[in-house]
């Protein structure tokens, strides 16, 4: 995984030797799930708009990479976005579909959180994001990776 980046764009994505493969997805490949306090949604993304959502939501990319851009700052790509609870954001692929997974915050500790799901817009998270295909769909892959470093910090 890369990080790199210019004052107005920054990308987290895959490092020499390793590329982004979509996934198949089809506008009728659509799922959702709902509880009291969670939301996994798989399927079109929307619109490009600003958001403001009162859970920690997280995006990864499905068939094209993300950008984001949380409240006024640069734009990001990636394929894993966490934007944490109530703050200010954009999301938009040339791709149209996506996974979200939303967490209500009052149903949670949020100071038990694990380090990806402390931070905020572009992260580096290949065990969600497969950048190349595996052969055995029920495993997910195996990489060693350092600890993920995250994205901007979060407003406190």
């Amino acid at each position: 995984m890369a990080l790199s980046g210019t004052s107005e764009h920054t990308t987290v994505g895959p490092s020499a030797g390793e590329r982004f493969v979509p996934r198949h997805c089809t506008s009728a490949d659509r799922l959702m799930w709902l509880t009291a306090d969670r939301v996994f949604y798989a399927g079109l993304l929307g619109a490009r708009g600003v958001r403001t959502v009162g859970a920690l939501a997280v995006y990864v990319a499905l068939d094209r990479q993300l950008r984001v851009q949380l409240g006024r700052g640069d734009w990001q790509t990636t394929e894993v976005a966490v934007v944490q609870p109530d703050d200010r954001y954009e999301i938009g692929s040339e791709g149209r579909h996506a996974l979200n997974l939303l967490i209500e915050p009052e149903t949670v500790d949020l100071t038990q959180r694990p380090p990806l799901l402390r931070a905020c817009g572009a992260v580096p998270a290949p065990v969600f994001a497969a950048l190349e295909p595996f052969s055995d769909p029920t495993r997910l892959p195996v990489r060693a990776t350092p600890a993920p470093r995250h994205g901007k910090a979060c407003r406190a």
